[in-house]
This record gives C-alpha cells, sequence and structure tokens, in this order.
C-alpha cells in the first residue's frame, strides 16, 4: 500500500477520504465490463435442444393425485356401502333370480306381487293340463310358500320352509326429524347389495288417522321392484315397492296393516262359511260340519238349494271339518264341475248339487275342455258386452314343454277351427271333447290378436301300466 502513497492523485484521495468509493467504482465497472464481453460471445450448444429432424419428445407432466381417502365426500359414499352391507342379512331373493325380499320375520318375507302371480298361475295351470315336470318359470317350491299376496298393493307374504332368516328391526317414521338422512336399500339381479341415499320429508297421515305412507326424497325410479327404507341405524322404517299406480313408500306400520289384510289368490268364492263352536255341534248332534254363512244368488246357474243358515256336512263326496279346510276344498275345484253337497237344515239333511262358478262369482254353464295328452286346454268366452258376433273357444292353459307348447300354442289364443271345422259356437263342446281323446295329429286354427297362426299337435302316447303294480292288483 505504501508505494502507492507516493502518487499525489492516491494521497489526495486519501485525505478525502474517496479512496474506498474509488476502489468500489473500479470494481463494479470491471464486473460491468467482463459481463458485456460474455454477452456478446457465442452461447454453446445446449444439449436438451431438439435435434435437427427428430420426434420432438414432450417431456413428462407430474401427475398430482389428491389423498381421496382423507375428502368428505369419500367418507360419505363409504358409509352407505357399508350400511347396504349390514342390511344385506336382512335381504333374500325369493326363487332362483328372483325379486328382492324383505326380512319381516325370522320364518317372513315380503316381497313384489310378480312371484306370487306366478306361482297361482302355475298351479292353476297344472290344475287343468298337469305341470309335466316343468313350471314354466313360476316359483320353484324351494324354501318358500305362499302365505298371501295383494296386486292391487303390489306386495306379497311367503313363509321360509328352509333356514331361519334375520328380520329388520321396525322403527315408527314419526318420530324421525324431518331432513334426516335415509337409504333404500335393495339386492341386484346378481345378489349384490345396492343403497339409494336420499332424505326422509314427513309421514302423510292416513284416512284412519294412522301413519300412512312416507315422503322421502331420493330417485324412487333407481328401485326397480322393491326396497327397504331405513335409517342410519339400519332400522326399518318403510317399503318402496311397485304399485300399478307407480311407486309407493309404505311405512312400517302399514305395511303391518296390509300383511294382515292379504289373501291367499284373488279369488271369489260363491260361499261364505265360518266354523262351528263345540256347543252348536253338541246342540245338533253332530261331529263335522261349518255354518253357510252367505250365498252369493249371483254366482250360481241354476240357483242351488243352498242357503243362509245351513250346515255343510260334504262337499264334493268329502266330509266338512272346518272352513279353511272348506276354502281349500272350494279352490281345488274347477269352474263349471259339477259338485255334490249334503246340507243340515231344521234337523233335516239334504242333498243336492251346483256346478262351480269361476273366481269372479260369475255363474259358469259347463268346465273348460282339456286336452291331457297335447297338454292345452279350452274354454268357452263370452261376447264381450256390445260386441257384436258370437264368442269362441280360448286357451286357457298350455303346459310348459308338452306338445302344444312345442307347436307354438300360446294361453289367450282363439281356437277358431280344429281340422278344418269352425269352433265359433258353445254347442261345439262335443267336438272338441271327442277331439281330447284323439292320439293322432290335430291341425289348429288360432287367432293372436288380430293375426291368424296354424299349428299341427302330436298328442303324447299315455303311460304304459306298470306290470308288476297290475299284476299286485
Amino acid at each position: 500500500m505504501r508505494p502507492l502513497l507516493r502518487f499525489p492523485i492516491v494521497r489526495f484521495m486519501r485525505r478525502r477520504q474517496l479512496l474506498f468509493p474509488l476502489v468500489l467504482v473500479l470494481i463494479a465497472a470491471g464486473v460491468l465490463f467482463q459481463g458485456a464481453l460474455d454477452y456478446e460471445a457465442a452461447p454453446p450448444p445446449d444439449p436438451r435442444a431438439p435435434v435437427p429432424g427428430a420426434v420432438p419428445v414432450e417431456p413428462a407432466r407430474a401427475v398430482v393425485r389428491a389423498d381421496l381417502e382423507k375428502t368428505p365426500l369419500t367418507y360419505f359414499a363409504d358409509y352407505w356401502a357399508q350400511l347396504a352391507e349390514r342390511s344385506q342379512v336382512h335381504l333374500t331373493s325369493v326363487g332362483a333370480a328372483g325379486p328382492p325380499a324383505i326380512a319381516v320375520g325370522t320364518r317372513l318375507v315380503l316381497t313384489s306381487a310378480e312371484p306370487a302371480a306366478a306361482l297361482l298361475a302355475a298351479e292353476r295351470r297344472e290344475r287343468l293340463v298337469g305341470s309335466g315336470g316343468a313350471n314354466g318359470g313360476a316359483l320353484e317350491a324351494g324354501p318358500f310358500r305362499l302365505r298371501g299376496w295383494d296386486p292391487d298393493v303390489g306386495l306379497a307374504l311367503f313363509e321360509v320352509t328352509g333356514d331361519a332368516l334375520m328380520p329388520f328391526t321396525l322403527t315408527d317414521a314419526r318420530v324421525l326429524p324431518s331432513g334426516s338422512y335415509v337409504g333404500a336399500v335393495t339386492l341386484t339381479p346378481e345378489g349384490e347389495p345396492a343403497v339409494t341415499p336420499g332424505y326422509f320429508v314427513a309421514v302423510r297421515q292416513g284416512h284412519d288417522g294412522l301413519a300412512g305412507d312416507l315422503v322421502v326424497s331420493m330417485n324412487l325410479a333407481a328401485i326397480p321392484e322393491l326396497a327397504a327404507v331405513v335409517n342410519l341405524d339400519g332400522a326399518l322404517l318403510g317399503v318402496v315397492h311397485a304399485t300399478p299406480d307407480g311407486p309407493r313408500v309404505t311405512t312400517s306400520t302399514t305395511m303391518l296393516r296390509l300383511i294382515e289384510g292379504f289373501d291367499v289368490e284373488d279369488v271369489c268364492r260363491g260361499l261364505e262359511v265360518a266354523d262351528l263352536d263345540d256347543a252348536v255341534r253338541e246342540r245338533f248332534v253332530i261331529e263335522r260340519g261349518v255354518l253357510i254363512e252367505y250365498v252369493d244368488p249371483h254366482a250360481f246357474h241354476p240357483e242351488p238349494s243352498l242357503r243362509g243358515g245351513d250346515i255343510l256336512l260334504e262337499w264334493g263326496e268329502e266330509d266338512v271339518t272346518s272352513a279353511e279346510q272348506f276354502r281349500e276344498l272350494y279352490d281345488a275345484g274347477t269352474p263349471g264341475d259339477l259338485v255334490r253337497y249334503r246340507v243340515l237344515r231344521n234337523r233335516r239333511r239334504i242333498a243336492g248339487g251346483t256346478l262351480l262358478p269361476d273366481t269372479e262369482c260369475r255363474p259358469v254353464s259347463q268346465g273348460p275342455v282339456r286336452f291331457a295328452s297335447s297338454g292345452v286346454a279350452f274354454e268357452w268366452l263370452e261376447p264381450e258386452a256390445g260386441a257384436s258376433g258370437p264368442g269362441g273357444w280360448q286357451v286357457i292353459a298350455v303346459r310348459p314343454g308338452g306338445p302344444a307348447a312345442r307347436a307354438g300354442v300360446a294361453e289367450g289364443d282363439l281356437l277358431v277351427a280344429l281340422e278344418g271345422a269352425a269352433t265359433d259356437a258353445e254347442d261345439d263342446r262335443a267336438a272338441l271333447e271327442a277331439a281330447s281323446e284323439r292320439t293322432a295329429p290335430m291341425l289348429l286354427s288360432l287367432r293372436r290378436g288380430a293375426r291368424m297362426k296354424l299349428a299341427v299337435v302330436q298328442p303324447e302316447e299315455p303311460p304304459a301300466p306298470d306290470a308288476g303294480n297290475e299284476g299286485e292288483r
């Protein structure tokens, strides 16, 4: 430093305390000058620069994933899925791949009216033409037995004959605050639980002052057949079911009242009977019989000698022991069959007979004509009121897999001609009864709606008698 102080300018700058700022200015000027020189120099090649003629490669984008396990929406959806899984133990399916059912008791399930209608149709078909070892897709016997149904309500009650089920816990929806979460749980056709979330709104008051239907806010169109409406604890508030007027949400209390009024079959009986108590039996000195409470005067033609107040002792050559047994005997008959009976009137026994009316309490002159070997039955259909022309012989039952079914005959077809001979009058019954015994192929001319159809039916050969059994007889 001392050699520099020999210069007068340096000594002057030092005395004025300007030496240090001058040094800083010189350093800054040098740095700026060096930067200017670097800017003018050519930049080195960038190794990341694209090569001319090569396909440009787009750099990979960073994927940002949300932590769905911690979002409120995920917790909400997961809770509904857990509620559906918890409710699965209270749900089952009626029949193979049948509609879902709700366990309302350890031995009782509530389901839609579809399997009940199919079962009753199969039983009626079997009475007319036999089952032939098939049920046509109707409900199999399996672990379910029909207890009652109501087609207008769209519900049916079945008894479980197999393993016991775990029923829902029923609760009154009127204690639930409006706006509470509810869910409609059901089973998919694959047997998996499904849930439709929603909100509880209110309970409509019924005409009798009791709880009526549920008012809920949810997508009822997503529920095809039947679902249980439950609260967040899984207790049953009501049932969503299909009716002819659209979906209905019935409260659990209304559901119980409906079940009590279910009928095993929507059948009108021309006779209404009641059981006799022991004192009445002792008074009349009888061991069996039921009281005829009412006789529908429009159901029978000609009018039978049965009267209200008679004690019915025999029906169809069988002793009548109870009202339930009589209903079974009555329902087992076929409309138009002649039924023999015996009654006690004024301590006198009177015997007679009557033609059984149909299931709508309409008189039937004669019963259907059954082609047992062909698996088909015909019944005379009266012309509708105001319609011109005669009625016709209608197919009322076809055995699934039988000869008539294989030929294309279906229920509801109208028989126009048999082997070329017209069958347009009720008096053609004799010709049909004679043809029912044939074993040769038969040509049927049928009308289905506005179209005609020809079918050749080959009756089945009757089974040969067992020689061993014949020998024992």
